[in-house]
Order: structure tokens, then sequence, then C-alpha cells
């Protein structure tokens, strides 16, 4: 305050000024933690997105393998099987 009143502020101008600069303050540190974490956000969907697709490439490799070797791949169990007897 006295800082202020040295710069020739009165005192209803010093409080106008701390209160302007404590808010500034509040304000910078409430922008920082909402970006640290919508970063971390972002991270943790990049993560999981990462996962999906690899577990799509292998289940995609699977499918080329058992078709490839001849043998009829089951969608829902994910799972290769032998043909049915009698080429069906």
């Amino acid at each position: 305050m006295r800082l202020l009143q040295v710069l020739g502020l009165g005192r209803r101008a010093s409080v106008i000024a701390l209160g302007l600069g404590a808010a500034s303050v509040a304000l910078g540190l409430y922008a920082y933690i909402r970006a640290d974490a919508r970063a971390d956000l972002k991270s943790e969907i990049e993560d999981v997105n990462d996962a999906a697709q690899l577990d799509a490439f292998r289940a995609d490799l699977g499918y080329l393998e058992c078709v490839d070797g001849g043998f009829l791949y089951d969608f829902g169990t994910g799972q290769c099987r032998r043909p049915a007897p009698g080429g069906r």
C-alpha cells in the first residue's frame, strides 16, 4: 500500500490497484490450471485412441491370416475357424 501511495495514488486507488492485481493473478492461475487439465485430457484421449487403433490392426491382421490360410473368420467371436465339412 505504501508503494502505491508513494506513486501518488490515494487510498481508494491503491485498494483498487491491489484488487486488480490480485484478480489478474487469480485469472492467470485459473487459465494455467485449465490449460494443464486440457493437456492431460488430450493426452489421455490420444492414449485410448492409440490402443484402439492397435487393437483394430491386430484384429485385421488376424482376419487376413485366417482367410489367407483357407479358413473362415467368425466375426461374432473374433476367432479363426476351419471350414465346414464339404467346403461350406
